[in-house]
């Protein structure tokens, strides 16, 4: 299968108004979205749109109500102009967890046939229940970075402004590792970043029991830290920022 696990490190940066910074480690799955049922078929603790001990659900993810996340996402890129006749996309992202989920953002990664990045999307979830697509056209970068800058469309954080820009980075190497970093900025300053260094595994039945042992419950965690930090952030004497926008999907 080309579908695949990835371990390593999320590390969120604060530069302005206060400083404060945090990394902790993660693991996502990468799966291609032609090889959902086989990968429910292969591995055991995993299933397709029915519960498991993970489980990955269509109505979690790109879901416009045509028939599953593979057929909204195509579609999508067809209409953006997004060759995919000999495309392979896959979806960085964590599944439920006997049932709960929540992924902060996740990635779709649009390889060509001849394995090279040709477009990115990223799917966003804020703590109301809202989704989020940011469709990331590559700008021109050096080192084979791809690169892409949008402007701030959506609620995420109480203790970050709406009128900012994103500037992401998402990077390859031969032997797989994947560098992704969102650097956030109001202006000319970048004042938050964001960044995942990830190495990747085989999908197998042992790696997969690897990671529910060594990061059990991870999307719990997850949200749990999310409150616990944005705790530390507002003690900080950080200003709050209500929610004021709802989503808009596209």
């Amino acid at each position: 299968m080309r579908s695949q696990l990835f371990t390593g490190h999320v590390r969120h940066r604060r530069t302005s108004p206060t400083s404060y910074e945090f990394s902790y480690g993660v693991y996502y799955c990468d799966f291609d979205l032609d090889e959902l049922p086989e990968v429910s078929r292969r591995i055991a603790p995993l299933s397709y749109n029915r519960f498991n001990v993970m489980s990955f659900l269509d109505r979690d993810h790109f879901s416009e109500g045509r028939a599953d996340v593979r057929t909204d996402v195509r579609v999508h890129l067809a209409e953006c102009g997004v060759d995919v006749e000999d495309a392979r996309v896959s979806l960085l992202t964590n599944t439920r967890i006997l049932g709960y989920v929540f992924n902060p953002v996740s990635f779709y990664l649009v390889h060509s046939a001849a394995g090279d990045l040709r477009h990115v999307m990223a799917e966003v979830h804020n703590t109301h229940g809202e989704q989020h697509i940011y469709d990331l056209a590559r700008l021109p970068d050096e080192d084979g970075v791809y690169f892409s800058r949008v402007d701030k469309d959506f609620y995420v954080s109480p203790f970050i402004d709406m009128e900012a820009r994103y500037e992401f980075r998402v990077r390859e190497d031969p032997s797989g590792r994947l560098d992704i970093r969102i650097d956030e900025f109001h202006g000319s300053e970048m004042f938050f970043q964001a960044q995942l260094e990830l190495q990747p595994r085989t999908l197998t039945n042992a790696n997969v029991g690897r990671m529910l042992v060594r990061y059990p419950f991870i999307t719990l965690r997850t949200i749990g830290l999310i409150h616990w930090h944005g705790l530390k952030v507002w003690l900080s004497g950080e200003r709050y920022r209500p929610h004021r926008r709802k989503a808009v999907k596209r």
